[in-house]
């Protein structure tokens, strides 16, 4: 079975390294040896760095190029237009992954550093519940554990409603760290104000795909560099 692992990728020089070890150690506990599909600026000097890393390690990489007109910094604004570059964003990482016609697509933020059993936990999620996307934990802010990377939707309103879990459970949003199979990586992204994750799960409820989250691990949410070598208490790492 394939495995295709990607994100959009913007000034992450300063985790890149990291994020790519966590990742593959993941997939190799679950026993897959994935490749990797980013979208991203050339000009970014993240761009030499992974690709080095790659190269070195004889991981598969494939690339789409794009134009950024942002500040040259890994800066979270997140105004109406950046959260619709973003749709855009994701999208072109989505039409990828359909020609290369994965098995698995693991949409993972590049700001996350994956447990060495997350990948496996999420692959068996999927295949015991039958679910088209499966979220993995972690945490959308950098202290708390109230916003937590899945939701539900409120009943008649567009708000969201979270709580910190070690369940396995269906959910309306997963967020961040997302196991898709081919029928939810043939959804498109939509605009949502809350976020393109937000839009993306709801369009997939749209089509009838059922979503879930496994909440057994989390896994660490590095927001800026200053965290990187700190311990998150709520991951244990």
């Amino acid at each position: 079975m394939k495995l295709l692992i990607g994100a959009p990728i913007w000034r992450r020089e300063w985790i890149i390294q990291e994020w790519l070890d966590h990742t593959v150690l993941a997939a190799n506990f679950a026993g897959f040896d994935p490749e990797f599909l980013v979208v991203m600026d050339p000009r970014d000097p993240t761009c030499p760095i992974l690709e080095s890393l790659c190269r070195k390690r004889n991981i598969g990489l494939k690339q789409v190029f794009t134009e950024e007109n942002r500040e040259p910094v890994d800066k979270r604004s997140w105004t109406p237009d950046r959260l619709q570059h973003m749709v855009y964003l994701r999208n072109l990482l989505l039409k990828a992954t359909r020609r290369l016609r994965p098995d698995f697509f693991l949409s993972l933020d590049s700001d996350i550093l994956l447990h060495p059993a997350t990948i496996n936990n999420l692959i068996n999620t999927q295949d015991e519940r039958g679910w088209a996307g499966v979220g993995g934990k972690t945490f959308m802010t950098r202290r708390g554990t109230h916003a937590p990377s899945y939701a539900m939707m409120k009943r008649h309103s567009t708000g969201l409603l979270r709580s910190d879990s070690t369940n396995v459970m269906p959910v309306d949003v997963i967020m961040a760290i997302k196991l898709m199979t081919p029928e939810a990586y043939n959804i498109n992204y939509e605009m949502q104000r809350h976020g393109e994750d937000i839009g993306w799960s709801l369009a997939c409820k749209t089509a009838g795909l059922k979503l879930g989250w496994d909440g057994r691990q989390a896994n660490k949410h590095v927001m800026d560099v200053d965290a990187l070598g700190e311990v998150d208490d709520r991951v244990g790492f």
